[in-house]
């Protein structure tokens, strides 16, 4: 991820979408500025690597309540486009709901907690093709010590692994506690991080 022209491509990748956008009938002046949050976050990204900070920056991003709002709108928008344009993959798994009826009450609405369909049209449209994986962990109360986890990643036609060793984001979802996705972050430095705590 330290590659400029990643995140060059992945502008284009996602700016991209905004043909599908209006064709599915969303109208350009309802979220042009959800595209300008994304591709500015993607060249301030670009323009400060290699990062040092372990990410502070990117956080700050997602905490400003105009950015971070924006970006997650825009994928969203992203998502429901996404889903309309392959409904074959998703309304078997829907119950009494179209695609349609299913975006418009569960992917558009910004306070309306994403589900396990919403998050799969996510991965296909966002996150996989971006060279990314996803570790979901289901702490639902199955039997055993282990947490039972998937994993969601770009693969090949035949289902192989795209890429050897991808950045992976790794999900928390908890069942009947919470019922949504919390983003677990790994401590690449702990002999910093117990520092710091030490200092407090």
């Amino acid at each position: 991820m330290n590659d400029p022209t990643k995140f060059t491509l992945e502008e284009e990748r996602l700016t991209s979408f905004n043909s599908i956008l209006d064709k599915v009938g969303y109208k350009e002046f309802a979220y042009s500025d959800w595209v300008e949050e994304t591709v500015a976050l993607l060249r301030k990204c670009a323009a400060s690597l290699p990062c040092d900070d372990e990410g502070t920056a990117l956080a700050a991003s997602f905490n400003d309540d105009d950015i971070g709002p924006a970006i997650i709108q825009h994928f969203r928008t992203i998502t429901g486009a996404w889903m309309t344009m392959n409904k074959n993959d998703y309304e078997p798994y829907l119950v009494d709901q179209t695609v349609d009826e299913y975006r418009e009450h569960n992917i558009n609405p910004h306070s309306v907690e994403i589900e396990q369909i919403g998050m799969n049209a996510l991965l296909d449209a966002v996150v996989k093709p971006a060279g990314i994986a996803v570790d979901i962990l289901y702490l639902d109360r199955s039997p055993g010590k282990e947490v039972n986890t998937l994993r969601f990643e770009p693969t090949t036609p035949d289902g192989q692994p795209m890429f050897p060793n991808p950045p992976v984001i790794i999900l928390l979802y908890r069942l009947p506690i919470s019922g949504h996705y919390d983003i677990l972050y790994k401590i690449e430095n702990p002999a910093k991080m117990t520092a710091a705590t030490a200092q407090l």
